[in-house]
């Protein structure tokens, strides 16, 4: 089964391969994404500032970086 990563399941393209890469590196941060997805940090920022608006995934401070990763509390985590 390939997984189609061009479809807007979560808003956008990019806002469902930043839950894809997050699920599978566990914990991440925007500059990774941003290098391992081709796109601008700015957009990646934004898109996981939705994200987490709305409980998708959890980011906490580690120095000067903001490290990414998906909410535990939300009932979607175990799916993705």
């Amino acid at each position: 089964m390939k997984l189609d990563l061009r479809s807007a399941i979560f808003g956008s393209s990019l806002r469902t391969k930043i839950l894809v890469l997050t699920a599978l590196l566990s914990e991440t941060y925007v500059g990774q994404l941003a290098r391992l997805l081709a796109a601008s940090p700015s957009s990646v920022a934004r898109a996981v500032d939705r994200l987490e608006r709305e409980r998708l995934v959890a980011t906490r401070r580690w120095g000067m970086e903001r490290r990414i990763g998906l909410d535990p509390c939300t009932t979607y985590n175990r799916e993705l």
